[in-house]
């Protein structure tokens, strides 16, 4: 099909010359060059090939490319055709305006490639799915290279407007000619694009070959339906879970409070409690002298995405036990927690309307009760302290608690109040998030500490590449961006009555963890012993199976490098 459409099109583009003259067939021959050239830059990377599968991929990869380049340039050609022979106005204006829309958008892609070096996937439409206005704002201008690239889109706009300009200026000549013209080249574009569209159909194949940045467009529309059919079966899920759980006594657990602090983009290296030469880690620092704290030194992010990372560190899915990545194969620990008569809460310090159509929401509305601030930024986790404080939910003898943070959250400088007042002066703006996030957690466990909770676990999503001035963008990843810190507070009543336990944990503290086995980390602790609760993947077991070898991140894509160690598959 490829071949035949080439060929079809090299016809059409002679006849075109030979009819009106390169003047105005050149925006045909620039259309399928942009498309090729969009594909190729924003698609390739030096590892591109290698990742691509085997050789027989790699070129049907490479036909698909331009069989879509050249049979949409094609049928542009065919609209040209008819545009000047039936000197139709809409004619004129379809065509100009689909030329605009391929030209603009062809260029836009490639310029942010060029300039900000990585170019568009799922990654990044996911990204653009859970973004709120206002970081969006200081991504683009303080990471992105923002007004470069609206001065890119300038001069592109600019140079559409030339091209219309001077390559579809009126053509009144040989109208009989070019009539029987643009019939021939109609033709020629159904007979090439009707079988691929009715092989596609019949092969139940056609988003296999469909161009990479279509299927990067609509990503987000299979990541909401997902999540919509996540709410729609919601009943049967519960049911089925219910189901798993008949023959286990839902008592037999232990009774206790638990805590679990879900930090944002906090990096474990600027962290004074990890070594770092600045103490911007006070209140942990302190706390990592007491014999009830455990703290994880080799801890790394599952991926470098939040609503990706909390997927997996809510659910029974991970990167270890092959059961993939989909929402409606997982089980969450607030449903676990909910059948064995746990009071449950989410609290967050994150805006709601930011990750209402993520995996984040879809998996925290079971909890019983859920809390999302409205306080503007730099006061949201101080918000969410205060109604932790309020709530009487950690009074209740078994009780599951997340807290979701807005921690370090990029714009840093918006992360903590201005009128902050900080011991050393030469902190960075990340430094001084990073001392008003140990503020927090302070309070946090001065909370813990008056309600008597058994277990304080935290844990932050994913960390920001800071030391390069780089934020977290899974398309330009670096292992900085998964270096994460994990520790946990034992009250004394707990360590009392499962000494075993935090012993266990505190000799598995040089172990690798990625966060994505919070899961059976939890209910390891909360002596739930049931068919979700994978001993292998809780540290300190003694068949535990995660190490520097076999440690990955970004959803097992890339390896893990400890001591200079790189972990494989």
């Amino acid at each position: 099909m490829c071949v035949c459409t080439l060929i079809s099109w090299s016809f059409g583009v002679s006849l075109s010359i030979r009819m009106l003259g390169i003047k105005k067939t050149l925006p045909v021959i620039v259309l399928a060059l942009l498309l090729l050239a969009m594909d190729y830059i924003n698609f390739y990377s030096p590892s591109s090939w290698e990742n691509d599968g085997p050789s027989g991929g790699r070129m049907i990869s490479l036909f698909c490319t331009y069989y879509h380049a050249v049979s949409i340039s094609l049928f542009f050609l065919t609209i040209n055709l008819f545009s000047y022979s039936c000197q139709s106005r809409f004619l004129s204006f379809f065509r100009t305006f689909l030329f605009s829309i391929f030209f603009v958008f062809s260029l836009s892609v490639i310029g942010n490639r060029l300039l900000s070096g990585s170019g568009l996937n799922g990654d990044s439409m996911v990204a653009i799915l859970q973004t709120n206005r206002e970081e969006a704002y200081h991504y683009f201008f303080g990471l992105n290279n923002g007004f470069l690239l609206l001065f890119w889109l300038f001069l592109v706009i600019l140079a559409l407007c030339l091209f219309i300009h001077f390559a579809f200026a009126p053509f009144k000549d040989r109208i009989k000619r070019l009539r029987l013209l643009s019939k021939a080249a109609a033709c020629c574009c159904v007979i090439v694009l009707l079988p691929c569209v009715a092989m596609g159909i019949k092969a139940s194949m056609y988003h296999f070959f469909a161009p990479r940045m279509y299927k990067v467009m609509i990503y987000p529309t299979y990541y909401s339906r997902d999540l919509k059919m996540f709410h729609k079966n919601r009943e049967d899920y519960v049911k089925k879970i219910q189901e798993r759980l008949s023959s286990i006594n839902t008592n037999d657990c232990f009774s206790g409070k638990y805590v679990v602090v879900v930090g944002e983009s906090l990096n474990r290296n600027f962290m004074g409690c990890y070594g770092y030469h600045k103490n911007t880690t006070p209140f942990q620092s302190n706390l990592k002298k007491n014999d009830n704290f455990v703290l994880f030194k080799n801890c790394f992010a599952c991926h470098v995405q939040t609503p990706r990372v909390l997927l997996l560190l809510l659910t029974n899915l991970n990167q270890y036990n092959e059961k993939g990545y989909e929402i409606s194969d997982a089980t969450s620990i607030i449903d676990i927690a909910n059948l064995y008569q746990y009071q449950t809460e989410w609290a967050s310090g994150q805006e709601k309307i930011a990750i209402a159509n993520s995996a984040i929401s879809a998996l925290a509305e079971s909890a019983n009760r859920s809390y999302y601030s409205t306080e503007k930024t730099p006061y949201r986790d101080l918000d969410v302290v205060q109604h932790l404080n309020k709530d009487n939910i950690l009074g209740e003898e078994r009780s599951l608690t997340f807290v979701h943070l807005n921690g370090n959250h990029y714009p840093y400088h918006l992360s903590f109040p201005a009128d902050l007042a900080f011991e050393e002066q030469d902190f960075s703006l990340y430094e001084k998030s990073v001392v008003f996030n140990d503020t927090i957690l302070s309070k946090l466990y001065d909370l813990v500490q008056s309600n008597n909770v058994d277990v304080l676990l935290y844990v932050s999503d994913h960390a920001d590449a800071v030391s390069v001035q780089k934020g977290h963008d899974p398309r330009d990843y670096l292992q900085e961006m998964a270096e994460i810190p994990l520790w946990i507070y034992f009250s004394d009543s707990y360590r009392k009555k499962h000494p075993e336990i935090v012993e266990r944990l505190r000799g598995a503290s040089e172990q690798v963890i990625t966060n994505d086995l919070v899961f059976d980390l939890l209910l390891y602790m909360m002596g739930m012993d049931n068919e979700f609760v994978d001993t292998t993947l809780v540290p300190g077991s003694d068949n535990y199976r995660v190490n520097e070898k076999n440690a990955r991140t970004l959803y097992g894509q890339k390896p893990i490098y400890i001591n200079g160690i790189q972990s494989t598959p």
